[in-house]
């Protein structure tokens, strides 16, 4: 039996060759779809925010909102119930009054931007911004709700995060993974981010977060349908827990 054939340098530098354009085609692969569904079509959606927090040793609070969102040609609408506005009226005058209380109600829409709030009627554009800081590190063939997908895997490095903050950052990991339909269609991403360092010398820092979005198709639009954060941030001597969720329902 003839010697097993040893792979030439030609040979190693075409494999790898190959293995970069596959690479690179689904990445861009993926962000021409998204650049597809990024319509202006008119659309309209309730977006409720659920909210916990403790903050030291404090504990635990909780609150939810619901606010009316549209988007479309003219702009981004945000429009706030009477109910809500109600409730942020009071929580203002018991603040006045006590500034111990506790303010659910505001708290929670302190934790969903105008920007945050557009990004569940309009995904495409926020996540293809992220692909764009990412490499791409990682293809597995998987089945997402009974169908077949593919989930791939992404990272980013300090090079995303500003000159001044990478002068306290000792250590960075940020991990992105995407599901995406046979048909090319991103359908959830879950993302993992940790970093640790040291402020003025003495100050120890530590931050972790995790969130997880799915996705749907309305009116030419992709859509994040449930959007969960949970983040644990620990410094100065002190520490906070936050936990949220969002949920869209088209109308």
């Amino acid at each position: 039996m003839p010697p097993p054939l040893k792979p030439t340098g030609l040979f190693l530098f075409s494999t790898l060759l190959v293995a970069s354009h596959v690479t690179a085609d689904v990445t861009t692969d993926l962000m021409n779809t998204l650049n597809e569904l990024d319509s202006k079509q008119q659309l309209t959606a309730e977006l409720t925010t659920e909210l916990w927090q403790t903050s030291g040793d404090g504990p635990e609070t909780q609150g939810a909102t619901t606010l009316t969102l549209k988007d479309g040609p003219d702009g981004f609408q945000v429009l706030y119930g009477n109910i809500l506005l109600n409730q942020m009226q009071d929580e203002q005058q018991a603040l006045a009054q006590n500034p111990d209380t506790t303010t659910p109600t505001l708290d929670t829409l302190a934790h969903v931007t105008p920007i945050e709030m557009r990004t569940h009627l309009n995904s495409a554009s926020e996540l293809s911004r992220h692909l764009q800081e990412s490499t791409l590190i990682g293809e597995e063939v998987v089945t997402y709700n009974g169908e077949p997908a593919r989930r791939l895997t992404f990272e980013k490095g300090l090079g995303t995060v500003s000159e001044e903050e990478r002068d306290y950052i000792k250590e960075f990991d940020y991990r992105m993974e995407v599901w995406v339909s046979d048909k090319g269609i991103p359908l959830k991403t879950e993302t993992r981010v940790f970093s640790k360092g040291r402020f003025m010398v003495v100050i120890k820092f530590e931050y972790t977060e995790s969130t997880s979005a799915e996705y749907a198709i309305a009116n030419g639009r992709l859509v994040t349908l449930t959007y969960e954060r949970e983040y644990e941030a620990t410094g100065f001597g002190d520490g906070e827990q936050v936990r949220s969720r969002r949920t869209l329902r088209l109308h």
